[in-house]
């Protein structure tokens, strides 16, 4: 998880620094296997970004908290936070 909302150090003017947050999985196994997304503190929704099993993601639902996701083998999955 890199969250976007606690970058510890503010700009050149003193103010806050957010940016998106994201959820990154990593698959090495031979198999797919299933992750779960984080709880509803972390985000509620996830929109998958990347799956390099699949390539770029253009439009496809959003995932929600505590959903399990399948992964391919030997495959990384980059999700962004939506809410």
């Amino acid at each position: 998880f890199i969250n976007g909302d606690t970058i510890p150090n503010p700009n050149t003017h003193g103010d806050p620094v957010t940016d998106a947050s994201f959820y990154l999985i990593f698959n090495a196994h031979h198999e797919a296997l299933d992750f779960i997304l984080p709880e509803k503190r972390w985000g509620q929704r996830w929109a998958l970004l990347l799956d390099t099993a699949r390539g770029w993601v253009d439009a496809a639902p959003p995932h929600r908290a505590g959903t399990r996701l399948e992964v391919a083998p030997r495959s990384v999955v980059l999700l962004q936070r939506e809410a």
